[in-house]
């Protein structure tokens, strides 16, 4: 398949924030985790598990190099896009959600066209925890991808949140 930057750099965040995991598995006969092939790329032979770092391999592979190869993005693309406002919004989305709430498989792959109804959905559950500034970003951004978000009362979805919070 064919992963766009915005959809590798949301891989990156769902995998650096533990709502995605990367394809492994826990071996007890070694005492560490070993990655499945499908994950496996030439950046992962520098990472070898040991017993006193079980998950080393598991966590280059939430590392933006590894995401890049998985994606076939360019790395320093990934790098530069990490700093964009609108990102830095959904880093603040994933701290709140879990990888249940998400849905997800482990190894899995997503990309934003197919999440994007998903992660206003989260948005408005999490509302509370967005500025107005915040919100205007991700609608701007997410709107490509689900034009229904540009129809969204964010404040009017903020006055349900706090209602509903204090019921």
């Amino acid at each position: 398949m064919q992963y766009t930057p915005d959809d590798a750099m949301l891989n990156y965040m769902l995998r650096s924030q533990y709502v995605a995991d990367p394809a492994f598995r826990f071996e007890r006969k070694y005492g560490y985790a070993v990655i499945e092939d499908t994950e496996r790329r030439a950046c992962c032979d520098a990472y070898y598990p040991t017993r006193s770092a079980k998950y080393r391999l598991v966590d280059h592979c939430r590392s933006i190099e590894h995401i890049a190869q998985l994606c076939e993005v360019d790395e320093t693309l990934l790098r530069k896009m990490r700093r964009r406002r609108v990102w830095r919004v959904i880093r603040k989305l994933c701290e709140q959600t879990y990888m249940s709430e998400f849905g997800l498989k482990r190894g899995e792959l997503v990309t934003v066209s197919a999440s994007a109804q998903r992660l206003v959905q989260l948005t408005q559950k999490y509302i509370c925890y967005f500025t107005d500034d915040e919100l205007r970003i991700f609608t701007d951004w997410i709107k490509q991808y689900y034009p229904v978000a540009a129809e969204i009362d964010w404040a009017a979805a903020r006055v349900i949140h706090e209602f509903q919070r204090t019921e």
